[in-house]
């Protein structure tokens, strides 16, 4: 396997300055196996409430994810508390990993065509933004070759989505002080027909973020007859993550739930028959 991290806006300056980094998890290719082979690859968007990057929502979804087979990338993008960064710069930031990934695609044994997006709370919001928003008039401006930016689907979980009635008001006060852009930053508002299919869960009873912002966000995908997945689990505290110990700590049992922990077998049976 190889490990490395670069600096984004290093290589991006068109970014904005803020730093931000991309880090790679790459298996390798045998030729006991197939020496040639491309992999579907994951730009990880952990969460956080647009204000930090919870490493809960990183590395052990990477890991698990290069465990089946996968090539995983953790994005850690710039937030509110470490550079007052506000929208658009998350959503380029998004847009030029996905540019990356899919520029060196070769050297890392990607099928460019196959890279998908999965983001927590906070980074489902992003995750479903670079989905949706990548052709936007905010990325337009700054990226010309933004069709790069478009991901083969998204998988939102436990996502803010929606800046009204059940919005997670945290996360878009930290993402934008511009109150007339929530309602494009309501992202139900953003699905159209030829939107990347979803796959979205959440937890009927989650205390941080509202469920209704999954089933708004699974609504519009069925209002526009765009392919999406829903599951909406009876019970779970937010920021599960992965369900288990490798992302609970032993002080806080309630992030160890297997009932939930099921919603990755469910993705890869997804992702499958999206390859």
């Amino acid at each position: 396997m190889r490990y490395f991290t670069v600096k984004l806006n290093e290589l991006y300056p068109e970014i904005g300055g803020y730093e931000c980094t991309l880090t790679a998890y790459l298996p390798d290719n045998s030729p006991e196996i197939e020496k040639e082979r491309r992999r579907p690859a994951f730009l990880i968007l952990p969460g956080g409430g647009y204000a930090f990057v919870s490493d809960r929502e990183g590395e052990p979804v990477a890991l698990r994810l290069i465990g089946q087979g996968y090539a995983a990338f953790v994005l850690k993008y710039s937030t509110a508390n470490d550079s007052k960064a506000k929208f658009p710069v998350q959503l380029l930031q998004a847009c030029h990993a996905v540019k990356y990934i899919k520029k060196n695609a070769g050297g890392f044994h990607v099928d460019p065509a196959k890279v998908f997006a999965a983001g927590f709370s906070a980074g489902g919001h992003l995750c479903a933004s670079l989905g949706l928003l990548y052709n936007s008039r905010h990325v337009k401006k700054a990226m010309k070759d933004w069709e790069t930016a478009r991901v083969a689907a998204i998988v939102p979980c436990y996502p803010v989505i929606t800046s009204g009635e059940y919005a997670h008001r945290g996360s878009f006060e930290n993402l934008t002080a511009d109150p007339k852009l929530l309602p494009e930053l309501s992202l139900e508002n953003a699905v159209t027909a030829d939107a990347p299919p979803a796959f979205i869960w959440h937890t009927a009873d989650d205390k941080g973020v509202p469920a209704m912002n999954a089933l708004l966000l699974a609504g519009a995908y069925s209002k526009c007859g765009a392919p999406y997945e829903l599951h909406i689990f009876e019970k779970g505290a937010h920021g599960l993550s992965m369900c288990d110990a490798t992302t609970a700590a032993p002080s806080n049992p309630a992030y160890i739930n297997p009932e939930v922990g099921i919603w990755f077998d469910l993705l890869l049976k997804f992702v499958k028959r999206h390859l």
